[in-house]
Order: C-alpha cells, then structure tokens, then sequence
C-alpha cells in the first residue's frame, strides 16, 4: 500500500473514531480504551442492557461490535454469539456511509437496542428456535 494513502487512511479512520466517540459520549457511553465504550441500551419501556461497543481497525468501513455484558440477565436470545457478541445486522440492510461515522453508530445503537430489547419473548424464542445466531461474521 502506498504510504502516503496509508497515513491519509490513518488519519481518515482516528477522525472517524474521534466523531463516533462523542456520539457515544453524548449517549452516556463511557470510553474505556481507544476503541471500547461501555453504556446501556434502553427501551421505552424501561427495560436495559449494558453493552461493551468496540470501533474495530477498519471502522468506519465496518460496523461497530456490541457484546452484551451480562447475557445471562437477558434470558435466551437470539442473536448473541458465545463470546456476547450481538449480531444486529444480519437480518436489516444497513448501508454504512464511511463518510458520516456518527450515523453508523447511531445505527448501530438503534439496531442493537431493537435487536435486544424491541421483540416480545415469543419472538425471541422463535427466532431461536429458527436457529437465529448471527449469519454475517
């Protein structure tokens, strides 16, 4: 790779890190490392759940990772891989615009609340019945 394209990526990825982080801020997203923020996802019916929200090194060409921090105090869902990490755009069609970061992490926090929070138990159990772990990674 040419290193004057590799800096200018490098630069383009820190900035976009830089703009995610103060839209996870300003949702009360706590920055733990670099790339790690950890918060809470809630429904309007007052339901929550803690998640660890990692910008991986091509971000922002690829999605943000969610991982839920306790999944046991869910119950059985689907969509949660054996390491808690949720799989929230294997069945939406998200278009992710490199060039505006802080809409792939509002995204990402929209499908990951719906994901978790927005079906009624027998949904999820559906879903796992249906085998619904995560079909894109």
């Amino acid at each position: 790779m040419n290193t004057g394209f590799s800096e200018h990526y490098q630069a383009f990825r820190e900035d976009a890190c830089r703009r995610g982080g103060h839209v996870l801020a300003k949702h009360s997203f706590t920055q733990i490392t670099d790339h790690t923020w950890t918060g809470i996802l809630a429904n309007e019916e007052g339901k929550t759940v803690s998640v660890r929200i990692i910008l991986p090194l091509d971000f922002p060409d690829a999605l943000p990772e969610l991982y839920i921090e306790n999944p046991h105090a869910l119950g059985s869902r689907a969509h949660i891989e054996a390491n808690t990490k949720l799989c929230y755009a294997a069945t939406a069609a998200m278009f992710i615009d490199a060039a505006r970061p802080e809409q792939v992490i509002l995204d990402a926090l929209v499908l990951g609340k719906r994901t978790l929070l927005g079906a009624d138990e027998s949904t999820h159990r559906n879903d796992l019945l249906q085998g619904g772990r995560c079909m894109a990674g």
